[in-house]
């Protein structure tokens, strides 16, 4: 199909705008087929968090919002403990993954198709674990070099080779 233009984007905006005020708490229930019916026959959505708000409610839409709200603020904390970690490349191509989804959701609902749904929270678990493991390296790191007996050993050992 061809794609739509932009008044009918707008249109579709507005309807999914007017069914999520229609149905604020549950939403219309998952599906185009529940949309569908509460909108009079409106078959399209065109954003992540209209199609999040419309067909499940305010409440999973706020913790939609507030899941990747801190995840991408632990992404901006732990950055310092990723530029030295064994995750590196991991965590930014998952960073990269997970933040595309995002963008690509503006203009798309992408979480209609169940696939991408599922990619979209395996990509944020991954995501989660490198972040998590930087962490643990650097702590890991740190413990160990601030340990009296491993400096201690580390300047016998020098000492040993010379």
């Amino acid at each position: 199909g061809t794609s739509p233009s932009f008044s009918e984007k707008l249109d579709s905006y507005k309807k999914a705008l007017s069914v999520f005020s229609e149905n604020l708490g549950l939403g219309v229930g998952i599906g185009s087929d529940s949309y569908e019916a509460a909108s009079d026959g409106a078959s399209a959505i065109f954003n992540n968090l209209l199609g999040i708000a419309t067909e499940l409610g305010v409440v999973v839409l706020a913790l939609f919002l507030i899941t990747v709200v801190l995840r991408m603020r632990h992404i901006s904390y732990y950055r310092a403990y990723v530029r030295a970690s064994n995750v590196k490349i991991a965590y930014e191509s998952t960073a990269l993954v997970m933040l595309a989804l995002l963008i690509f959701g503006v203009d798309a609902y992408i979480f209609s198709d169940t696939t991408v749904f599922y990619l979209f929270w395996v990509v944020f678990g991954i995501c989660t674990s490198t972040l998590k493991t930087a962490k643990r390296e650097y702590d890991d790191r740190i413990s160990y070099y601030s340990d009296s007996r491993s400096s201690e050993s580390s300047v016998i050992d020098v000492q040993i080779q010379k």
